[in-house]
This record gives structure tokens, C-alpha cells and sequence, in this order.
């Protein structure tokens, strides 16, 4: 990760020194470039960019109004155009969502946790809402990238003095069952081919109940869709068009199969709730 990039400023020197780096190390090991280049700008990443992929500004500003609930930094929380964009970078103007390393929170930004609290979102409610950050990161196409804590529910006010991780924290149900939820969504995505590629396509989006659905493919007919509903509201019956293929699907979040018949997904939504289904 180059540090600050938008301070450095200087694209012929950030293509010079991956060009310097990669040489000496290409026949050791896998080689990645990251821009944390804040404000976002998309040229810095992608086959013409100096680096190979940058943070994904706008992803954390709509996930943290999202989960908020609230406007934040021009964002507002159930506009499915811009939920729409940032699952889908390309709307954005980046060359593929290889390009971008998605993330909610990081070491210069207050914690999603804290930030809940501060707006009277605490316990369930506050663990419903970061869950459902923590599945919409974790299988939209790019890279994901965690604040060290927050899969455990880390939620101290920012500091820049030195401040240990709360490991305390794992004794408490909640805290340990969104430890057991990240670990689960990451084993997921590692061995499932289509979390992996940049396949992306929206199939469903609900302007009036908040509800978006997204399709993950790959290239040996493996379907996820993921489907979200992005108000801390009980939303009940869900019926999902356009379901990419009949028969049988595996829900994962909540571990049952459903079966699909006339391209009708017919299923039921709870606050802040995401499924996942994947084609069996």
C-alpha cells in the first residue's frame, strides 16, 4: 500500500518505483499495488493508472450513511443509485472492480461501532447493522479491506495515542458471534469462484422498501446473488424477478434451501438482513 498518494502527487514516479519494485521481486513472490488516494480518483488504478487498485472512498461513505441511517458527506442512506454505483465500480469510472479495495472503516476514520452509538444505535440494532456491513463487503466485487477490531465489534472512540485492541470484547455473545460471522463470510468468499472474479450485475432494487439484490457469476456456471435489505425494518415477503436460473439454491446466512420456480425468488427479510443464496 503506497500511503497518501494524493499527496505524493506524481504518476510518473508511482509507475517508476511499481516498475522497480516488480522487477526485483516478480520471481519471489505475487506482487499488488494499493493507492490510499483520498479524495477518490479513479485514474489512479487500473490499466492505465500507476498502481493496480485504489480505496474505494465512496463504498465506506455510502456503507457508513447506509448503516447510520442517516445523510453523511453527501450520501443518503437508501439511494439505490448510489448503493448501485459503488457495488458496481465501473458506474464510478474505474476499469473493473479489481480496481478498487473496498472497505467500511479504517485507522483514519471513527468506527462504524462508535459511530452507531453516537447516533442511539446500540446493541442488537448496532450488531444487525454492522453484520450487514460486514455481508455486503464481503461479497461485492473488490477487494475488502478490515480495520483491524472490526471483526469482533471493536468500538473505541478514535484516538491517536497508542490503544490496544479490546480483546476482552470476545467474551460477550454478540462481539463473538460477528467474530464467527466474519470468519464464515471469508471462508465463503475464498472458496467461491464467483465472490472472486469482477462479475457484477444488480437484478432488484426497491427504491420504496430499500431492498437491492446483485448477482456474482463465474465462468463454469457458479451464481451467488446476494440480497439486502438496507433498512433496520422488518420487511417481510420479498419476491425477486428476473432469478437467474429455477431449481434448487443454498442460502447461507441462515443455512436452508429454497426452491426457485419461474424466475421468482419468494422469501422473507428482516432488519437489516442479507442473504446469500448460491446456485446448487
Amino acid at each position: 500500500r503506497f500511503d497518501a498518494t494524493a499527496a505524493i502527487d506524481n504518476y510518473d514516479f508511482l509507475h517508476w518505483i511499481k516498475a522497480e519494485i516488480f522487477n526485483f521481486i516478480k520471481d519471489i513472490k505475487p506482487f499488488f499495488t494499493i493507492a490510499e488516494h483520498v479524495p477518490q480518483d479513479t485514474t489512479v488504478a487500473g490499466p492505465e493508472g500507476p498502481l493496480d487498485a485504489a480505496w474505494h472512498e465512496t463504498f465506506s461513505k455510502q456503507m457508513m450513511s447506509t448503516l447510520t441511517g442517516t445523510d453523511r458527506e453527501g450520501r443518503q442512506p437508501f439511494n439505490l443509485d448510489g448503493m448501485t454505483a459503488v457495488l458496481n465500480p465501473r458506474i464510478e469510472g474505474f476499469a473493473s472492480p479489481f480496481n478498487v479495495v473496498n472497505y467500511i472503516d479504517n485507522h483514519d476514520q471513527t468506527r462504524i461501532l462508535w459511530l452507531l452509538g453516537q447516533n442511539g444505535i446500540l446493541d442488537e440494532p448496532a450488531f444487525r447493522r454492522v453484520k450487514m456491513g460486514a455481508a455486503l463487503m464481503l461479497t461485492a466485487p473488490g477487494t475488502p479491506m478490515l480495520w483491524m477490531g472490526q471483526e469482533f465489534g471493536e468500538s473505541a472512540e478514535r484516538t491517536t495515542a497508542s490503544q490496544s485492541l479490546d480483546w476482552s470484547l470476545l467474551q460477550n455473545q454478540r462481539n463473538s458471534d460477528l467474530r464467527n460471522f466474519y470468519t464464515g463470510l471469508i471462508n465463503l468468499r475464498k472458496h467461491t469462484e464467483a465472490l472472486n472474479l469482477d462479475t457484477v450485475e444488480i437484478i432488484h432494487a426497491d427504491p420504496k422498501r430499500s431492498i437491492i439484490a446483485f448477482k456474482r457469476w463465474d465462468m463454469n456456471g457458479g451464481v451467488v446473488v446476494v440480497v439486502a435489505n438496507l433498512r433496520d425494518q422488518f420487511a417481510g415477503d420479498v419476491h425477486i424477478a428476473n432469478w437467474p436460473g429455477d431449481g434448487k439454491w443454498h442460502e447461507y446466512t441462515d443455512n436452508y434451501d429454497t426452491e426457485i420456480q419461474g424466475g421468482v425468488l419468494n422469501d422473507k427479510l428482516a432488519e437489516s438482513e442479507v442473504k446469500v443464496f448460491i446456485k446448487a
